[in-house]
């Protein structure tokens, strides 16, 4: 019976994955369309469009990371060394959530940065200082 109840929570993120996959695609199509002109002079449509397309795309990604992390969790769980070794890996790929997602709404371009900054920092390379 808990099998049962599994396999329909992982359809149920399959679904939600690929409703979050389509929109991050439509964004980006929207966008798509654009000559490369049109960045180059302030548009506050196309500001706001940007603004959607980098939380719909930074929301979906991390969203894709932390499942892939419990699925991780989950299947090294009972897998001895091998599984251990998985579980250690997908805890370096996926930081530990410190925003429930990126705001935009009401934010200035600097501190969309910061908080792009605050959820990424953890998964980048440290530089090597030059």
């Amino acid at each position: 019976m808990p099998a049962a109840a599994t396999n329909e929570d992982d359809s149920s993120k399959v679904g939600a994955a690929t409703n979050e996959d389509e929109a991050t695609k439509a964004v980006l199509e929207s966008l798509g369309g654009l000559p490369p002109t049109s960045f180059l002079a302030p548009s506050s449509d196309l500001s706001q469009q940007l603004r959607t397309a980098v939380k719909t795309i930074f929301d979906t990604g991390m969203s894709n990371l932390h499942a892939a992390k419990n699925a991780a969790s989950n299947a090294a769980s009972g897998g001895g060394k091998k599984g251990a070794a998985r579980l250690m890996k997908s805890q370096s790929l996926a930081p530990e959530r410190k925003l429930p997602g990126l705001f935009v709404d009401g934010f200035d371009s600097e501190q969309i940065w910061c908080q792009l900054d605050l959820a990424l920092a953890p998964t980048l390379p440290a530089s090597g200082g030059g």
